[in-house]
């Protein structure tokens, strides 16, 4: 049953990227243990995630603190809940912080249904920060970092803090091709046909929908997914692109895959722009595989995992050119199931 599974899916996908155990910060005082006081939920009790920071601007070696709401589908505040943080390359978290290895960030919601902890930059860059709920897989919220300045004298890095595994963040401007820019990530996935708005999900699993009236079943929509990268280029000769690869946090890499495009210098001077539609991750029912030359399939235990893509490119006079980006995806096992079904014959109104 589709629904029950999402909750088991979400408890093992935390596991599956290191941030789940048991945290201790300035909300919870300490380990303890919290098998009776997880708040169960669905698509349909739970809400939103709030997330702000102290500072959203931090001087390398500085730290901010940041506060994280969980909040019910009434607004109201949802008590004992776990919340899970991870961050990109650049912010490391420095509470709730647990003692394994390595590090990982979580921790119980108070009686606010808060979760409040620190977070630092270790170094220069644009990163993503974000924090989820266990329960309920598109209830999170991220919010940008910027990190700035250069490393403090004897700074070298935050001991024993948590976070980093998002991917590498958009990092000094200096260590990127000065011809072209990755400029712009979207994630476009398609379900049975149309795109849908859910930005940041990868459905991985192929479910069934039931029709109430019936018990009749369909295959849920599944489909290929894309991703739009929009490419700039300030350069005076013709860039060609030639290739895009793409690398999965703590999975692996895809080929290059082939690409053709062509960014021509601009009459007035100004950036060229062009955009590549990119084949990345295969529809093989009933799961999900990525691309990159083994038809590896993708966990639905996998959950949030950084991106990174980089576009390859050569000059009209044949000097090499590359610029990279990231953005966060969500891996797990959404419900697509069309309008008028349900995944889960404990769904349907009860006589």
């Amino acid at each position: 049953m589709k629904n029950l599974r999402l909750s088991v899916v979400f408890a093992a996908s935390l596991v599956g990227v290191g941030i789940i155990g048991c945290g201790g910060g300035n909300t919870d005082g300490g380990t303890q243990s919290f098998d009776d006081q997880i708040f169960v939920g669905d698509d349909s009790s739970v809400g939103r995630v709030e997330l702000s920071l102290g500072s959203s601007s931090i001087s390398v070696g500085r730290t901010t603190t940041f506060n994280a709401s969980a909040l019910d589908s009434t607004g109201a505040p949802i008590r004992g809940l776990r919340m899970v943080c991870e961050s990109e390359g650049g912010v490391r978290i420095l509470e709730p912080v647990d003692a394994g290895n390595p590090p990982r960030s979580f921790q119980m919601t108070n009686a606010n249904g808060v979760v409040d902890g620190v977070i630092g930059c270790q170094d220069a860059g644009t990163y993503q920060f974000g924090c989820r709920m266990a329960v309920g897989g598109n209830r999170r919220k991220f919010v940008e970092v910027r990190c700035t300045g250069e490393r403090p004298n004897g700074f070298s890095g935050f001991a024993g803090s948590a976070g980093g595994n998002l991917g590498g963040g958009s990092t000094d401007p200096n260590s990127q091709n000065a011809n072209i820019r990755l400029t712009s990530i979207r994630f476009t996935p398609l379900t049975g046909g149309g795109t849908s708005s859910n930005s940041d999900q990868v459905d991985v699993v192929r479910g069934s929908c039931i029709t109430c009236s019936d018990l009749s079943q369909q295959l849920e929509p599944f489909s290929d997914d894309y991703v739009t990268l929009t490419v700039k280029s300030s350069s005076t000769t013709r860039v060609t692109l030639t290739g895009v690869r793409y690398e999965v946090a703590g999975i692996g890499k895809s080929e290059i895959l082939p690409v053709t495009a062509e960014l021509n210098p601009t009459s007035g001077g100004g950036d060229s722009e062009t955009t590549l539609s990119v084949l990345v991750f295969r529809a093989a029912s009933p799961f999900k595989e990525f691309i990159i030359g083994s038809g590896r399939e993708i966990s639905d235990e996998t959950g949030f995992k950084g991106v990174t893509f980089t576009v390859f490119g050569e000059t009209a006079l044949g000097r090499q050119v590359s610029a990279s980006g990231s953005t966060t995806l969500a891996f797990q096992d959404y419900n697509y199931c069309p309008s008028g079904t349900v995944p889960n014959e404990a769904l349907c109104p009860q006589d």
